[in-house]
Order: C-alpha cells, then structure tokens, then sequence
C-alpha cells in the first residue's frame, strides 16, 4: 500500500510540476497577445474595409454570374432532353395508333 501511496505522490508532483510549467506558459501567451492586440486589430480592421469593398465587386459577383450561367445552360439542357423525349413519345403514340387504326 505505501508503495502504492508513493507512485501516487510521485503522479501529483509531477502534475504539480506541470500545471505551474503551463501556468507560466499562459502567462507568456497573455503577454504576448496583449503586445500585439492593437497591431492585429488594425490588420483585423484593414481586412474587413477590404472585404466590404471588394467582396461583391471582386468575388460574390463573378460567382453569382457564373451560377446563373451554369443554371441556364442546364435549363437548356433539360428542355433539349425533354423536347428529344416528346418526340420520341409522339412516334410511339403514332406507331400505337397505326396498329389501332
């Protein structure tokens, strides 16, 4: 049981140890980042006035303009299909109708 109590001890040192070594890294972290918090939120604050200046004109635009392409040449498609289909089914209709007749 003691040598049981004894690795026991030995874990929480070590995780003692450790928390401090981590406490002492988030202080640094903290440091760091309060140093450079205004220079990133001007780098923040530039990218988004370029965004807002550019995203539509630049990139949302061109998309959207190549979406509707897309859906029209797929429309087209799709009334080319369907016109090659109803063709095909008024053929069949007439062959049905001859046979009948």
């Amino acid at each position: 049981m003691s040598k049981q109590l004894a690795e026991l001890e030995k874990n929480f040192r070590k995780m003692a140890e450790d928390n401090t070594a981590m406490k002492k890294e988030l202080a640094k972290a903290k440091a760091v980042e309060a140093k450079n918090k205004d220079e990133i939120s001007k780098l923040i604050a530039k990218a988004e006035s370029y965004l807002k200046e550019n995203f539509d004109s630049k990139y949302y635009n061109a998309v959207k303009a190549s979406c509707e392409a897309e859906k029209a040449e797929a429309l087209a498609a799709h009334n080319e299909r369907m016109a090659e289909l109803d063709k095909k089914h008024k053929a069949a209709l007439a062959k049905i109708e001859e046979v009948f007749a």
